[in-house]
């Protein structure tokens, strides 16, 4: 069979699936504070007494905020919140009528008092709609705030908040200038690719992966520039270096599909990176024997061909599957799987040519006559009905050969010679 240059495949070129999210800081602004207690008069004319693990719900009303703390066994509590921004805060728990409180404007600074005194009830649980209606139907202004000098634990607190507030922002900052670079990488590595400058096209990737390695589509993308660029290589007679950035190819393309899994599953399989893994080890089956390479592949396009969804494409993979179980040398697995094919499409021509090389390769002094037999047989089949002027000449080519040099053979369905 005569040798034949390897064309670069097409392999599509990814896009960013996602970027690194900035964090929030809303809640780290200038920072105020509400610190209040909360009794509990059981009956008329008792005592109120303070009440622990009490539910407080505290609603920003200018922009959407919601803030949940509990009180303390002395029945307080204190929550750090951004400042120069009108609250209403609520209190419940079990046995106790739920309290919405009227609404309040934090400046900043000292922490806003408040005195929240509840009575036995149902323990309902207001929603946040409810709590609103009822502190807009106080018609009341939002109370000012009365002085006290913060406690040491309070401006811990708040010091804490505001050290969180600057973490975030610096990591923000981080993040916008990551995701410009990204982009940018990306952007330069696609425009590469796109002029068929393949070393380019890496070396912008990997500049992206350095940045962001667990973004699959720099793996992916590199996976098929590595690709195009051992197609070149091998076409050059580069083999060594070809061979080399064949598996490099196969590995990255593995790398994206192994990172895609971890997203959620609508936004998996689009890229079919497992197939461009498969390409790249079977490359290294086809082209170079390579044993190791071609089960790779094998077992990937195997996996491909359980998960389609139509016969052709079912077919399709478990041919390529076979294909590389031969490179490999693994060929009772390939003549199964050859044989699997044509169970379900006797007409298939590629599956015939398959076997019949399978046959011819597992038995080349022809010892067993049926083999023989039923590879001739095969060849002159595909020689006969293929429309593929390439398919057609080594089917012939093959089908001469046997019978020029098989002594004996045996034709499926027909008795042995002599």
């Amino acid at each position: 069979m005569k040798s034949k240059s390897l064309l670069a495949a097409i392999l599509r070129v990814g896009v960013l699936s996602a970027t690194a999210i900035l964090l929030s800081v809303g809640a780290y602004a200038q920072n105020g504070a509400i610190r209040g207690s909360v009794t509990v008069k059981e009956t008329d004319g008792a005592a109120p007494v303070p009440r622990k693990d009490v539910q407080i719900v505290i609603l920003r009303q200018d922009i959407k905020g919601r803030y949940t703390t509990k009180t303390d066994k002395r029945g307080e509590f204190f929550y750090s919140v951004p400042a120069f921004s009108e609250y209403v805060v609520a209190a419940f728990g079990p046995g106790l009528k739920y309290k919405v409180m009227e609404p309040i404007k934090i400046q900043g600074g000292d922490p806003f008092e408040i005195k929240i005194e509840m009575v036995p009830g149902d323990g309902a649980t207001p929603t946040d709609a409810q709590i609103n209606t009822e502190a807009r139907s106080t018609g009341s202004t939002p109370a000012t705030p009365t002085t006290r000098e913060m406690t040491a634990e309070e401006k811990a607190e708040v010091a804490k908040a505001e050290a969180e507030k600057n973490k975030i922002l610096e990591n923000n900052k981080k993040i916008t200038e990551n995701n410009a670079s990204v982009k940018k990488h990306l952007e330069e590595g696609n425009a590469a690719y796109g002029r068929k400058d393949f070393e380019s096209a890496i070396t912008e990737y990997r500049a992206g992966i350095e940045i962001d390695p667990l973004q699959d589509v720099f793996w992916g993308n590199i996976s098929s520039a590595l690709f195009q660029l051992a197609a070149s290589k091998f076409n050059a007679k580069q083999k060594d270096e070809a061979r080399k950035l064949f598996g490099e190819a196969g590995e990255a393309g593995m790398k994206a599909y192994e990172i895609e899994q971890t997203l959620p599953a609508e936004k998996r399989g689009a890229n079919n990176y497992k197939k461009k893994a498969a390409d790249s080890f079977g490359a290294l089956g086809r082209y170079f024997f390579d044993s190791e390479g071609g089960q790779k592949a094998a077992k990937l396009y195997l996996e491909l061909s359980q998960a389609a969804t139509t016969p052709k494409d079912k077919a399709t993979y478990m041919l390529l599957a076979a294909d590389n179980y031969r490179y490999g040398n693994i060929l009772d697995q390939a003549e199964t799987l050859y044989r699997e094919v044509l169970k379900g499409d006797p007409e298939n021509l590629d599956g015939m040519s398959g076997l019949a090389v399978t046959l011819l390769t597992s038995d080349p002094e022809f010892t067993n006559k049926e083999k023989a037999g039923e590879a001739l047989t095969l060849f002159e089949t595909v020689a006969s009905k293929a429309t593929n002027a390439q398919q057609k000449q080594d089917a012939t080519t093959n089908a001469d050969y046997i019978r020029t040099t098989a002594k004996e053979l045996v034709r499926p369905g027909k008795k042995k010679k002599g």
